[in-house]
């Protein structure tokens, strides 16, 4: 293993040797070992046919099942020529030539009804937790753990291994992926390959549409891999169907299937080259790739031990490593996080990521996806917890009654929290009101006794009219001059009051009509 310094992207975890698990592979051993997911590795390996028959059928093979995560192994014989284990619980399934079979290890139980193919099964594998894939020279099937045998497809590889059958999280999608090794063309004078791509493999990807029952076939020069996302873009409502795919000598793909979803921005189809290390790209091919939802990244296990991550949205490379020196055997998804793999020595390996040191990585090269990163991952530094309030607790003094065992006062000894006054702005538009009258009473004074007079009540206070005289009717001079002058000066005064009100009013009107008309500029 190679040794990675603190301060790179990713962060790599020797988890166990197999050779201490009991299991050794390789040229010199017979035995088979697959890891499907990052819970179990199986091993088989072929036993003498003179043991016991076991309640399973004759005895050929030696199965052993070794727990990753609880550290525990099972071994049991069974005879069968293929077997695969569920990703996450103690179930296998069993091939003995047309005849499938699924049995719960735990209690030695059959919890599916067996049934035969009418066509031999050249590929099949646990697509979900519920779900077998069962791929035929012309079909595809899936086979539920609580329901029968469905076709789903027929496709045309017929002549190509098949290498893997994958199917989209919401099982609108179904890829194929199977190569065949091309005819070599030697030169008549040299005896030699007339080319280096007629020595390499020849894969085609068949994806189906299960929706519109459409199909396309992608043609991938080279050993390829592949493999379904879905990722939300940046301003999108939903997130959009992906597939990427990488073949041997190329570039990663990144292309959206289907039509966006409604309100989508479509998907632009990203590629981008994956970085070549040390001269080893003629040998170099992919042998796994993955997606990372909560990191919205991709990242491709190579057979010589590196790994590359990329970037879903943008379809730009962020960080290219080799872990491992010895090659990599088998790699696959950890649940968690990163990926787990074993390598050529049979060493079990855990690789994961350093967010921050992978974002001050991208930011010597590209700061504005480095910004991006940092927005999606949230990664950044949280502020520490605010320290509890601690509570000093007083042992009672036995002569005098215990008032209080806390620092802080009870909750009814607190002085009131009087929130602040509003600030009012310094130039305030005047409030007049639309009315102001024009006469006040003035108060009177509360102390003093009001007493009414009325003419009933005192009739001398209210004399009797003169006589009608036509003389002083006519005659103004023999008016009382100090009536007339307070008549006058009432009447200006209510004049004046009359024009004061007016004008104030005219004031108010002009302040509401340019407080209208700013607001209408903003």
């Amino acid at each position: 293993i190679l040794q990675i310094q603190m301060d790179y992207p990713i962060k790599v975890l020797q988890l166990v040797q197999l050779k201490h698990l009991g299991i050794y592979f390789g040229s010199n051993y017979n035995s088979k070992v697959t890891m499907e997911s990052d819970k179990f590795i199986v091993s088989v390996s072929p036993t003498s046919l003179n043991q016991k028959i076991s309640e399973f059928g004759n005895v050929t093979q030696q199965v052993t099942i070794n727990d990753i995560e609880d550290q525990c192994k099972i071994g049991f014989p069974i005879h069968c020529e293929s077997l695969i284990m569920h990703p996450r619980r103690k179930i296998i399934a069993t091939k003995n030539g047309k005849k499938l079979q699924i049995l719960d290890i735990s209690n030695a139980t059959e919890i599916a009804k067996s049934h035969n193919h009418n066509d031999s099964v050249v590929f099949w594998k646990w697509i979900d937790d519920e779900t077998i894939g069962i791929v035929t020279k012309s079909s595809a099937y899936h086979w539920s753990i609580t329901g029968e045998r469905t076709k789903m497809m027929n496709h045309t590889l017929s002549g190509f291994k098949i290498v893997d059958y994958r199917m989209s999280d919401d099982g609108q999608w179904l890829l194929l992926n199977g190569f065949r090794k091309e005819s070599k063309t030697f030169h008549s004078l040299t005896g030699l390959p007339t080319s280096r791509q007629s020595s390499r493999a020849h894969s085609k990807l068949f994806l189906c549409d299960m929706t519109r029952r459409v199909s396309r076939l992608i043609e991938c020069p080279g050993t390829a891999v592949a493999c379904f996302a879905k990722f939300r873009m940046k301003g999108n409502c939903h997130p959009s169907n992906l597939l990427l795919y990488h073949y041997q000598g190329g570039k990663i793909n990144m292309i959206e299937i289907g039509p966006p979803g409604y309100g989508n921005t479509p998907y632009s189809t990203k590629s981008e080259t994956v970085h070549e290390s040390n001269n080893i790209a003629d040998d170099e091919f992919p042998i796994s790739i993955h997606t990372s939802k909560e990191h919205g990244m991709a990242y491709l296990v190579t057979k010589f031990g590196f790994v590359h991550y990329f970037d879903v949205e943008s379809g730009a490379r962020l960080h290219s490593q080799r872990f491992s020196k010895e090659g990599m055997f088998v790699a696959t998804k950890h649940a968690q996080c990163g990926l787990i793999g074993i390598d050529l020595r049979g060493i079990v390996l855990k690789v994961t990521l350093n967010e921050q040191n992978m974002i001050e990585t991208v930011a010597q090269t590209n700061p504005n996806l480095a910004f991006e990163l940092v927005r999606r991952w949230n990664s950044t530094p949280a502020l520490p917890p605010k320290p509890a309030q601690t509570v000093v607790s007083h042992f009672p003094v036995p002569s005098a009654p215990c008032l209080s065992l806390e620092e802080f006062e009870p909750e009814e000894r607190r002085e009131a929290h009087m929130p602040p006054r509003p600030k009012i702005p310094a130039k305030a538009l005047p409030v007049i009101p639309p009315f102001v009258p024009l006469y006040v009473v003035p108060p009177s004074d509360e102390t003093s006794n009001l007493t009414f007079i009325t003419p009933k009540s005192d009739p001398a206070a209210f004399p009797p009219p003169p006589p009608y005289s036509a003389v002083e009717n006519n005659d103004n001079k023999d008016l009382d001059a100090d009536s007339l002058s307070r008549a006058e000066r009432a009447e200006r005064e209510r004049d004046e009051l009359a024009a004061r009100c007016a004008e104030l009013e005219r004031k108010y009107r002009e302040a509401i009509t340019m407080k209208e008309m700013g607001n209408q500029q903003k």
